[in-house]
């Protein structure tokens, strides 16, 4: 693949958001990826295996939310990168000394991943849901109704995970703001 597509450079650092630190070391938090990662994937099975497909407007509906939140996240990464830009520069006038700056600068950038990281899966939100609408039809075969339960389940799972995700980021700016 290209360099110049190729993010899963982007998936790698969300997940490092992900970790906690404990007594100094980087550790897992196996809470956090069951809660982004497995609890979502779980959904996505279930529908897979226990429903027909999600419904052309519900597909239709997710690929206006991907696009819609696309077009926002992009704009709250502007607003981050001026936030850490400010902080940089309240720092080096030495406005701001010691933790504080330097935790909300750590934040900033873990929010900055995490808000890259849904850009992307709602890029691939619109494509898993473009690809279940190009399933349906009056008469489903066998295989492409195999195809809409798979995507089906596909668009649940990464819808899950970007409202989890969602949540966090807006948790991860009102800490921000807030204190």
């Amino acid at each position: 693949m290209s360099r110049k597509i190729d993010v899963f450079f982007i998936l790698k650092k969300h997940c490092q958001t992900l970790n906690v630190y404990k007594d100094g070391e980087e550790k897992i938090s196996f809470i956090d990826v069951f809660s982004f990662f497995l609890l979502p994937a779980l959904l996505g099975v279930l529908v897979a295996f226990f429903s027909h497909g999600i419904s052309d407007n519900i597909l239709t509906l997710t690929v206006n939310f991907g696009a819609i939140s696309t077009a926002l996240l992009m704009s709250v990464l502007v607003l981050v990168y001026d936030q850490e830009a400010k902080i940089k520069d309240v720092q080096d006038k030495s406005r701001l000394v010691g933790g504080s700056a330097d935790d909300k600068l750590i934040l900033l950038k873990e929010l900055y991943q995490n808000i890259c990281y849904t850009i992307v899966a709602s890029i691939v939100l619109v494509i898993f849901s473009v690809a279940g609408m190009s399933m349906i039809g009056e008469n489903l075969s066998c295989f492409r109704q195999i195809g809409l339960q798979v995507t089906s389940g596909l668009v649940v799972a990464v819808f899950v995970n970007i409202v989890l995700t969602m949540l966090m980021v807006i948790k991860r700016f009102h800490a921000l703001l807030t204190n």
